[in-house]
């Protein structure tokens, strides 16, 4: 009941305790203290690094500490770092007319949808996924092979419907001078 609460309950003190070797103020806990026989000795965490026998008595080695900070770099999949290319890279073989697009593509980031984004090595040529082509339904996953992941549908040379992986017939993109051709495109993971 919240007006009959417990006050009388046991609070944990914030005992401090000073190292025996450094002088230096430490929590009191088991990880802290080194026991020889039944007597306690404080000693803090880069102290026992230090130590190899109790500072103390002598008469024994001493553990190393149980909890340490150590600082581990955390890295993700899509390096933001320049001139380093993220470890997901792809092989792109097109045929006939297309052959301009083939070459190996790596994955530079992922868009607002999660899908990634492929750009050629050495060259602004992208594979990215499209969230609509020409008044077709959203919820289709679509592809295009363009010049720019951040224009939309606009200077896209082809685009396609379904997965990206394996080899898939790809359609010309209808504009300028362009006759709607289709071409055989194969992707693979490197």
């Amino acid at each position: 009941m919240k007006h009959h609460r417990k006050e009388n309950f046991k609070k944990k003190k914030d005992t401090r305790i000073e190292c025996s070797v450094c002088m230096e103020e430490i929590a009191d806990c088991s990880d802290n203290v080194v026991t020889c026989g039944k007597v306690n000795h404080p000693l803090c965490g880069e102290c026992k690094l230090k130590c190899k026998d109790c500072p103390m008595c002598r008469s024994h080695s001493v553990k190393p500490p149980i909890s340490q900070e150590v600082s581990i770099p955390i890295l993700s999949s899509s390096n933001k770092v320049q001139d380093e290319f993220p470890k997901k890279m792809i092989n792109v073989a097109c045929s006939g007319a297309f052959d301009s697009l083939s070459g190996i593509y790596h994955e530079i980031r992922k868009d607002k949808h999660n899908y990634p984004i492929y750009k050629k090595l050495d060259e602004n040529k992208f594979i990215m996924q499209v969230q609509w082509v020409r008044g077709r339904p959203a919820h289709e996953c679509w592809w295009k092979l363009c010049r720019s992941p951040d224009n939309g549908y606009k200077r896209c040379w082809i685009y396609k419907k379904g997965k990206l992986m394996g080899t898939h017939e790809w359609q010309e993109t209808p504009g300028r001078g362009a006759t709607g051709e289709y071409c055989f495109i194969n992707i693979t993971r490197i």
